[in-house]
């Protein structure tokens, strides 16, 4: 799986310690130690671009606990440069665009501000946004973003050159998190205040009551239904969760034996529905969607920022084989790889014929913190054919010697889509879950083939290209 990596100082000394784990936080390894001036902050921000190469973490540049200093690596935390110092404000989290690696900070003390990177942390531009202190920041594109201060809420649609106040009047407030364009989440550290919602892109709100009479520090969403926030009060560490969108709430307790500051659970993420991890002075996670939290591991420092969690990359490899013969014996190395950019070539025809049956290997290679990849979705997009065609596949996990065209076309989901469609609701196509680390656990046999029809110019080269998605638990 890919690195998880945290930062903060131990209980004994707040000295700023970088550290990461390979095993969903039961072992930690202490990557660098800064000494003076350099120390752990109660809030601050971390983010990693590509889990080892560039590791970014806002520090206190003081033992006050303020975070002033933003911290660059591009050696997997083994040596840092100062890319922003600035003694008057604190740096209360950075993120990342979810499509570039722009990268974005909410910044206070007296005046809420805004920082921004679009060359990966290396210069950063600050923007003055208001008076009132800035608390958290979540963005949706390099443009789209939204900016929390204690007060209100802010949005920008120029990547924070300018921004336009979108809710006032609010208490306390400490996260926010923006799933889409439309549905936005903001929680408050005030008891007397409940979950803030907008369904159309922060342009209304709409307050509903989590019945808890403890403060919330933050929120996360996996879809328009499911939501998840997290707080509490002294040592109290508490989880609420909805899955009809905010109307209806259930609280959850969570264990912690070393009875820290509820305040320090900043940080909840969900990789589905059901399995999603909450991390602050330990590490749980949960498989049943919150209703139980179970400690993964303890991280050496008091104050713990986790860097875009596990930094998951689904990664898979293609390989194509002539499926007269035997089932390959290595499936991944036999055969050509093939991708979007190489597309599976299936030959001359003329019209009316029938094109050859190919079959690709597709096999999960990096599951990370994933345990099944399943409902695989398949899209396939032929090249300078004009006349009436069918595209046919088969997604199996077992070895077909010497498919047949009518076979593929009787297999599932038979006929495909021809081209991948921009709604991601289409009924999903594909045959059983991979499972496990073996070859035979993790690959799926993908069969394609062509009815060339009858109206069709003889003599074509076929290009086709694929797309699959699947989901992952």
């Amino acid at each position: 799986m890919s690195n998880i990596w945290c930062a903060g100082g131990i209980a004994t000394s707040n000295l700023l310690r970088i550290c990461k784990s390979t095993d969903e936080g039961v072992n930690w390894t202490t990557v660098k130690s800064f000494a003076s001036p350099y120390y752990s902050a109660s809030r601050f921000g971390m983010v990693t671009l590509n889990d080892d190469a560039i590791v970014i973490v806002a520090a206190a540049a003081s033992s006050g606990g303020v975070a002033r200093s933003i911290l660059r690596s591009i050696d997997g935390g083994v040596n840092f440069t100062v890319v922003f110092d600035y003694s008057a404000n604190s740096v209360v989290n950075i993120v990342k665009s979810p499509v570039s690696n722009y990268l974005f900070a909410a910044f206070n003390r007296t005046t809420q501000q805004f920082l921004k990177s679009i060359d990966e942390g290396a210069n950063w531009t600050m923007v003055t946004v208001g008076a009132v202190p800035a608390e958290d920041v979540s963005f949706i594109s390099d443009t789209v973003g939204f900016l929390l201060t204690t007060l209100a809420i802010w949005k920008t649609t120029d990547g924070g050159d300018t921004w336009t106040s979108k809710k006032t009047g609010l208490t306390d407030m400490k996260g926010i998190f923006a799933l889409d364009a439309n549905n936005i989440w903001a929680v408050s550290g005030d008891p007397t205040e409940g979950v803030w919602r907008s369904t159309d892109g922060g342009e209304n709100w709409t307050e509903y009551a989590h019945g808890g009479a403890y403060g919330l520090h933050s929120v996360f969403a996996y879809d328009a239904t499911h939501v998840w926030a997290a707080g509490g009060q002294a040592s109290l560490v508490y989880v609420i969760y909805s899955t009809d969108g905010g109307q209806t709430w259930i609280t959850q307790s969570v264990a912690d034996a070393g009875g820290a500051q509820a305040d320090n659970y900043g940080h909840l993420i969900f990789l589905n529905n059901v399995v999603g991890f909450l991390a602050g002075r330990r590490l749980f996670k949960t498989t049943d969607g919150g209703q139980t939290w179970i400690e993964k591991g303890t991280p050496p420092f008091y104050y713990v920022q986790f860097a875009n969690w596990f930094n998951l990359e689904f990664a898979v490899q293609w390989r194509a084989f002539n499926i007269t013969g035997a089932e390959p014996t290595d499936r991944t190395t036999e055969g050509i790889a093939i991708s979007a950019s190489n597309s599976l070539n299936f030959g001359s025809v003329g019209g009316g014929s029938n094109s050859a049956v190919k079959c690709l290997i597709f096999r999960a290679v990096g599951l990370g913190v994933y345990t099944t990849i399943s409902d695989m979705r398949a899209w396939l997009q032929s090249k300078d054919l004009v006349g009436t065609n069918f595209y046919y596949m088969d997604i199996t996990n077992t070895w077909t010697q010497n498919k047949i065209l009518d076979q593929v076309a009787a297999g599932t989901p038979g006929t495909c889509p021809q081209s991948l469609p921009g709604a991601a609701n289409l009924t999903k196509i594909g045959g059983g879950d991979i499972t496990g680390v073996g070859h035979a656990d993790t690959s799926q046999y993908v069969y394609v083939c062509q009815a060339i029809g009858g109206d069709e110019v003889g003599g074509v080269d076929i290009d086709m290209n694929y797309r699959v998605q699947a989901d992952k638990a």
